[in-house]
């Protein structure tokens, strides 16, 4: 699909994927503590106290992307060596490991005291939210590699600081979607 001629077929594009990119295996590890995190704080609040959260949710995924997207246009380079790099890859891989351990009961993680004051409550966790946003999208990046690379270099060649923004919001949108 060619996106030069009309910016508008670029954002249809971009969000297509982030729904898809969603859906992948990669994903799956942060459902748990996204619905975790996003339930306990709508516990007893209603709808619109999980509408919230999720907006915040996704507000922290389209940090992460649109930080991408400015970094993309300012560099006029594509840059996916990172997800690209075994390191990087096994350093992900031990995370998970170690968590998964954790979730099986092998030993206890316990939650840092800055980081308990996050947790949802009544008039709260609208931050944590944010930061778990923040955290799906640099877990999820080495699943989207092909498409964001697709996207960053597109947003490299046209080199718009705002239009690499606003593209790669639209790419955490359709991902929260």
């Amino acid at each position: 699909i060619s996106v030069a001629g009309n910016p508008w077929t670029a954002f249809a594009v971009a969000f297509a994927p982030g729904f898809l990119v969603s859906l992948t295996p990669c994903v799956y590890p942060m459902l748990p503590i996204t619905v975790g995190y996003i339930g306990g704080g709508v516990a007893g609040a209603g709808r619109a106290r999980g509408f919230a959260l999720s907006t915040f949710y996704v507000l922290g995924l389209a940090v992460t992307y649109s930080t991408l997207g400015v970094v993309s246009a300012l560099m006029n380079k594509v840059f996916g060596f990172a997800s690209s790099n075994p390191w990087a890859l096994i350093v992900v891989g031990a995370f998970f490991v170690v968590f998964g351990l954790s979730m099986m009961d092998l030993f206890m993680l316990p939650i840092p005291s800055a980081l308990q004051n996050l947790q949802p409550k009544a008039g709260g966790g609208f931050a944590g939210a944010f930061l778990i946003g923040l955290a799906s999208g640099l877990i999820a990046a080495p699943c989207s590699t092909p498409v964001l690379l697709a996207i960053l270099t597109h947003i490299a060649q046209r080199g718009g600081v705002v239009y690499g923004i606003l593209l790669m919001f639209t790419y955490a949108v359709g991902m929260g979607a």
